[in-house]
């Protein structure tokens, strides 16, 4: 009968985010770069399908009218990161079937606690992961509603962070090889586990 694609998709989750909780249980939720990176290379693999990670501006409702705003483009031109967010895009250059993935969204609370803001959010998902023209909000972040409808944000790759993933993907790419198959190791046995 084989394992269905939700299923699959959540066991490429539950595998990167356990690995990076694993090996980073410090600063897990300040690595978005990390789980974009390994959730790409997983979700591709396991899934047989083109996915990217991706690197720009964000902008996600806390509730009761706080926002994170990850909007500095600038900081891709340091070294110390910034106020910039890293999520997961499909290959295709369909609008109408570009999947976005944001497998550090569960972890929003937790970053919030930790940089001196309030998470008001009453029920926050794992991750988000569907169609990119349902779950990212349009316009400019400048314009943007003073509330997000359930599950939506706003995201927008930049040419910088582009530049900045690619340089940093080369630069650690031994380490993200690694990560990637202990990834995969844990998928695999969990994919087991329910065949």
């Amino acid at each position: 009968m084989g394992i269905s694609v939700l299923d699959t998709k959540k066991i490429v989750y539950e595998s990167v985010d356990c690995i990076i909780r694993e090996l980073f249980p410090e600063k897990y939720d300040s690595l978005c770069h990390v789980y974009a990176v390994v959730g790409a290379n997983v979700s591709s693999i396991l899934l047989k399908k083109d996915y990217r990670p991706v690197a720009g501006l964000a902008v996600i409702d806390a509730g009761g009218g706080n926002f994170f705003k990850l909007i500095d483009n600038w900081a891709f031109y340091g070294d110390i990161g910034g106020a910039y967010h890293c999520w997961i895009e499909s290959g295709t250059n369909s609008l109408l079937e570009k999947e976005l993935i944001d497998f550090t969204y569960k972890h929003n609370p937790d970053y919030a606690r930790k940089n001196g803001m309030i998470w008001r959010k009453k029920k926050t998902p794992d991750y988000l992961w569907g169609l990119y023209k349902e779950l990212v909000i349009a316009g400019n972040h400048e314009a943007l509603p003073q509330t997000f409808p359930h599950g939506k944000v706003w995201f927008r790759e930049t040419l910088a962070g582009s530049n900045w993933l690619s340089k940093h993907v080369e630069q650690y790419s031994e380490e993200y090889v690694r990560m990637t198959s202990i990834a995969l190791k844990h998928a695999t046995i969990s994919m087991e586990n329910i065949a």
